[in-house]
């Protein structure tokens, strides 16, 4: 019973979108039809028009239905248990002549006694950059590295262009990095969900860096990868052993999947609680907010992904139907080459692709990420956010992570920067008042009273640079365009990261 209501419940949600459309479009017939009263009938004309506009609609309906019942019911439910796979291989049997391994292991945090922990083969590729790529009077910081991290579906093919251009131009190690359950990194499957999850990533890439003795990182990602760069940047003091060095300087955002509210107003600042002294942030009203047709596909979603059977299937058929679009090179793949197109889908050889998918779908959706925007990561990123910089880019052309909810992410950066400076600048004027008074009173007593006055609450991170590039003709991929468009996002990285380095990375001597 549940199902069939549940069904009911999406197929309704799916169709209210239209219903409104057809009440907007008929208070204007209604409006043709009191016209045409006034002449004593409707002209022919205007019933064929009528007549066709609700052929189109309920075309529209039956064909967003079935695509419903399709994904929703008939793959995940109606296809009966899944089988085993037996066309996959293991993940060395699949690498390219230049994929490096590295064994690291992870640990599931919720487990008290740690028992779940599972060696873990990274796979990555990494490019040096050429000797002598500074002046003799400068030095770079030990350890330096620029790390990419692709997004869903993607791997380290995405960054094949970017990584030695990079390493050339601005001279630093690059490094891009397969995140499971994509790529030919292998598919951890004792630690469940915690592999996959937001912090579970971070953790894996944490561990993976600190063993490769980098300590200086700027982190570029792509897509659902700056979502664990983000999280990287928040939690490094709790995911980086006691003795690490390792250090976020700052991030580059490629076509963020990281969606927050609308931010408020430039001039809504935090403000601080006259009684309490406690600072009150502009967000801290705000609430995830989804559509109830989101929420009746979510409802759904969860419940077909918590089970095994029905979990299977649907990762099954969602990803092989994604393979197929990009093999045929529909859509934001219309541009891939032949080689492109083999590449994004050999992974789907790999053992336990399916498996390791139906985790990840799993801890998005118990975890609560990847749905809405998330106003509690403002909150966060005000509160714990410590790096120097944050560039983000977006094509104008993308449908996928739409570029006004990446200009939303810069501006409530920039907001949060911006408040931290203007606390900063008033602290500086009290401290100086106070100081002021003193002077005026000469009394060593004053003085000392004075410093230890109460003052206005001091953030805990400095402001840092935010910047925000529109990327023309460029769609969710901009790595994999052909063209002026390419060019032009390549230039952008590199210049944009050639700043970034001499400002962090080098040191005068």
């Amino acid at each position: 019973m549940m199902l069939v209501s549940s069904v009911s419940f999406v197929t309704n949600a799916t169709t209210n979108n239209s219903k409104k459309r057809l009440r907007r479009r008929n208070r204007g017939l209604a409006s043709v039809a009191a016209a045409g009263e006034k002449n004593d009938s409707i002209s022919t004309s205007s019933e064929e028009e009528l007549f066709d506009f609700f052929s189109i609609l309920s075309s529209s309906i039956e064909t967003k239905i079935r695509k419903d019942f399709n994904e929703l019911i008939r793959e995940p439910i109606l296809s009966g248990k899944p089988e085993e796979l037996r066309d996959t291989i293991p993940v060395e049997k699949l690498a390219d002549q230049d994929s490096k391994f590295l064994e690291v292991y992870l640990e599931n945090e919720s487990d008290a006694e740690k028992r779940r922990m599972e060696e873990v083969k990274v796979h990555y590729k990494e490019h040096l950059p050429p000797i002598g790529s500074f002046p003799r009077n400068t030095l770079l910081k030990p350890q330096s590295a620029i790390v990419f991290l692709h997004g869903a579906n993607g791997s380290t093919f995405s960054f094949r262009r970017l990584l030695p251009l990079v390493a050339a131009r601005v001279g630093v190690r690059s490094i891009s990095i397969d995140r499971p359950p994509y790529g030919l990194t292998s598919r951890p499957m004792k630690t469940g969900e915690f592999a996959y999850s937001k912090r579970g990533q971070a953790k894996l890439m944490v561990q993976f860096l600190e063993k490769l003795e980098v300590e200086n990182v700027i982190l570029v990602g792509h897509s659902a990868g700056t979502n664990v760069a983000m999280e990287m940047a928040l939690k490094m003091n709790e995911l980086k052993g006691k003795e690490s060095r390792l250090n976020v300087a700052g991030m580059m955002f490629i076509s963020p999947a990281v969606f927050v509210p609308k931010p408020p107003s430039l001039n809504s600042s935090s403000t601080t609680n006259s009684s309490t002294k406690e600072t009150i942030s502009p967000w801290s009203k705000q609430s995830n907010s989804m559509s109830p047709e989101r929420l009746a596909k979510l409802f759904w979603f969860r419940t077909l992904i918590n089970n095994d059977d029905y979990g299977l299937n649907l990762v099954r058929s969602f990803t092989r139907r994604n393979a197929n679009q990009v093999q045929t090179g529909e859509g934001s793949y219309a541009a891939l080459s032949t080689q492109a197109r083999e590449a994004y889908t050999r992974p789907l050889a790999a053992e336990n692709w399916d498996k390791a998918l139906l985790q990840q779908f799993r801890a998005s959706i118990n975890g609560g990420g990847g749905f809405g925007d998330d106003a509690s990561l403002v909150l966060e990123c005000e509160a714990s956010l410590d790096v120097n910089f944050v560039d983000v880019c977006c094509g104008e052309k993308d449908e996928t992570t739409p570029i006004n909810k990446a200009r939303d992410l810069h501006d409530t950066l920039e907001m949060i920067s911006l408040s931290r400076k203007q606390q900063q600048q008033q602290q500086q004027q009290q401290q100086q008042q106070r100081l002021s008074n003193t002077d005026s009173n000469n009394n060593s007593s004053s003085i000392e009273a004075a410093t230890s006055g109460r003052s206005s609450p001091s953030p805990a991170f400095s402001a840092f640079q935010t910047s925000f590039r529109a990327l023309e003709n460029s769609a969710h991929l901009p790595m994999e365009e052909i063209g002026d468009s390419r060019d032009a996002f390549e230039s952008y990285v590199v210049q944009t990261l050639e700043r970034r380095v001499e400002e962090n990375f080098v040191i005068r001597v």
